[in-house]
């Protein structure tokens, strides 16, 4: 879904998928670093980090951005979870 759809909007020539597992990579998003370190908070367990990662994410991006962000990682989830549930495999790199 996620190559599909930049691939759409023409974004894929311009981005580095490398680095979602790399730090010292810049992925070519917007505030990539922090959206990156959102996503990976959320499914975390530490709720003075959420707090204050959810606010980096508002004052730098916007209340509209947040609940975007927070939509992405639970349909992200969802889909994960629908998966496992029907047995699908998830196919290795």
């Amino acid at each position: 879904m996620l190559r599909e759809s930049s691939q759409t909007q023409q974004l894929v020539d311009n981005l580095d998928l490398s680095a979602v597992a790399d730090a010292t990579k810049d992925s070519g998003v917007a505030h990539g670093r922090l959206l990156i370190r959102f996503a990976e908070v959320v499914l975390g367990d530490d709720e003075a980090e959420l707090a204050a990662v959810r606010q980096e994410v508002r004052a730098a991006l916007g209340p509209q951005a947040l609940v975007d962000a927070s939509a992405i990682v639970a349909t992200f989830m969802q889909m994960v979870r629908i998966a496992d549930a029907t047995g699908i495999a998830v196919v290795g790199p």
